[in-house]
């Protein structure tokens, strides 16, 4: 029994199998009912499943860190890390932290012990993204001071001698070959991020000017498609991904809403609306947010359409009448424009047409059933993002079900340990697995004061 503000149970063991499921606050009396289901339940539940997927398949306690593909090929790539980052982040915020909250603490421990710069600046700025958003969810210091180390590196990275006849930009990779949408819409986001978060308007300034520079001089003002980067000869590659609008929307929109200046939402909706005309592929649900085909879209390509919907979500919630508290966003009373009905569509046919349903994974043709022979962690990290952020825009979020008094594992801390949900009569979506070697721990913190009674549930293999 302890007394206490917070309360933090930690274990660890060597040479022993255990697995941990929940851990209880004996309250006698007080357990919470389950919320009504609403409309919008099913597509929390569709979120819930894909991300907890995504966990149970993609965490690797043997390498402590997100894998690359299912089954297991190693460690994936640092920007696809902060990607999956993000998708846990859409988690935690969706549900209000009844879920996931965690991993946030996994994850950033995770990649510590790898290391946080990197040789490319766009790569830095998702890593900061994400960091921030960690620090908007749980106010811990630790989340905000690392990505501001890293947004000096990249505010550094700005140079006015290169490229063409307008030079300026922010440089791509460390080794100054291009300057890209990606390094320089992303650190716009990223600025003005950290103007809301400090209050210090050199961020803003630097927002507006990362931004307005690659408007002026890399986005077609007819078309409103915007050039994916520009070489030191002055050569420009319009390659037509949908996260460079993706990045450019985001930017606009936020600078809006910090600015007021409706020019910013104007060109945010020009954005958007070479999305709409170029950027989809039509099925029965729909237009479908789309970089093409499985096997079209690889690699990084797998990965684009998180972001993009992101922040198509974001300009959408800034138009009027639609908010984030806007309930019946569901197939009864779903909405009447377009980019309304891309979103409906694209997370309606990312569900019912993407998903390998064995598996609970997906392809990075939202439009198709998938047809490739690998489940990646980029078109994954994708897909858990969309279904969150449109279930985020269908209504609150329901739920869970648990006596307010439990505490699932699996939403605690983990330290070289694994995730399952095959074996036993468990509770909650997964159990802690492992527990079979020096340096292995999970941490489950959570605020109580007063005296309590602790049960622990757990199952380990008769002597």
């Amino acid at each position: 029994m302890e007394r206490d503000t917070v309360f933090h149970c930690r274990f660890s063991t060597a040479m022993a199998k255990l697995v941990f499921w929940s851990i209880t606050l004996l309250l006698w009396g007080h357990e919470a009912s389950y919320v009504a289901a609403t409309n919008s339940s099913i597509y929390h539940q569709r979120a819930d499943l894909c991300l907890q997927s995504f966990l149970l398949k993609f965490w690797d306690q043997r390498i402590n860190y997100i894998q690359q593909t299912f089954p297991a090929s190693g460690p994936t790539f640092y920007w696809r890390f902060a990607q999956a980052f993000d998708a846990v982040l859409d988690g935690v915020e969706r549900t209000g932290g009844q879920q996931y909250r965690g991993m946030l603490d996994t994850l950033y421990e995770a990649q510590a012990a790898r290391g946080w710069p990197a040789d490319y600046y766009d790569d830095m700025t998702w890593m900061s993204l994400a960091l921030l958003r960690a620090f908007e969810l749980t106010r811990d210091a630790k989340f905000i001071s690392t990505a501001s180390i890293l947004f000096d590196k990249i505010a550094a990275a700005w140079d006015s001698t290169c490229c063409g006849t307008s030079p300026g930009g922010i440089w791509w990779d460390t080794g100054h070959t291009q300057k890209a949408t990606a390094s320089n819409g992303g650190p716009s986001i990223l600025a003005a991020k950290l103007y809301v978060l400090t209050n210090d308007s050199a961020f803003l300034s630097l927002s507006r000017q990362w931004y307005d520079f690659w408007y002026v001089n890399m986005v077609n003002h007819s078309s409103f498609q915007v050039c994916d980067h520009i070489v030191p000869n002055g050569q420009q590659t319009w390659w037509a991904f949908t996260y460079n609008q993706g990045l450019m929307i985001g930017a606009a929109a936020l600078l809006h809403q910090l600015t007021g200046n409706a020019t910013y939402l104007e060109q945010a909706q020009g954005l958007a609306g070479f999305v709409l005309d170029h950027q989809t592929s039509k099925n029965s649900y729909g237009s479908i947010l789309s970089d093409g085909s499985d096997s079209a879209c690889t690699g990084d390509c797998e990965e684009f359409k998180g972001p993009t919907y992101r922040y198509l979500v974001a300009l959408y919630n800034l138009l009027p009448g639609h908010t984030r508290s806007q309930t019946g966003f569901g197939p009864l009373s779903g909405p009447t424009d377009a980019l309304g009905l891309m979103l409906q569509a694209s997370a309606e046919s990312l569900w019912n047409v993407a998903q390998a349903q064995k598996y609970v994974l997906f392809g990075a043709d939202w439009s198709e059933p998938m047809s490739a022979t690998t489940f990646t962690n980029g078109a994954n990290n994708a897909a858990c993002q969309a279904l969150s952020l449109y279930a985020e825009l269908s209504g609150p979020f329901p739920g869970t079900g648990y006596p307010t008094n439990r505490f699932e594992a699996e939403n605690g801390v983990l330290t070289n340990l694994g995730l399952e949900a095959t074996f036993g009569d468990f509770t909650g979506w997964a159990y802690v697995a492992g527990f079979c070697a020096a340096g292995e721990r999970l941490d489950v913190p959570f605020n109580a004061t007063g005296l309590y009674s602790v049960a622990f549930r757990y199952s380990a293999p008769s002597a």
